[in-house]
């Protein structure tokens, strides 16, 4: 991912409340809004990634391992419903799949 691409997507992280080198607390904030988001749509993309994301500066491997796992499954459906917040955090959309597929294959 080339700098320009990977400063957006942390941008677009940061939007969605998750950022590296955050306070715990304000991860968990970050973690509990994710599931908020999740309750209402299990397969939204955007916080699927929050969620993993959140859980790995945490410290939680497995909780991620299950957020990307399940991202990897749905990833396709939910492209092809084409949410405007999709083409909104691009940057997100175009890595999610890969760095949950290599996150699961460490």
């Amino acid at each position: 991912m080339s700098r320009g691409v990977r400063e957006e997507y942390e941008r677009s992280l940061r939007a969605l409340g998750v950022r590296k080198g955050a306070i715990p607390g304000e991860l968990e904030t970050a973690l509990q809004t994710a599931q908020g988001i999740l309750a209402e749509d299990p397969d939204y993309i955007l916080g699927l990634v929050a969620a993993a994301q959140a859980a790995i500066e945490l410290g939680m491997e497995e909780e991620a391992a299950d957020y990307y796992r399940h991202l990897v499954d749905v990833y396709e459906g939910e492209v092809a419903r084409g949410l405007p917040e999709y083409e909104m955090h691009s940057p997100i959309m175009s890595s999610a799949r890969s760095d949950a597929e290599a996150f699961l294959s460490r």
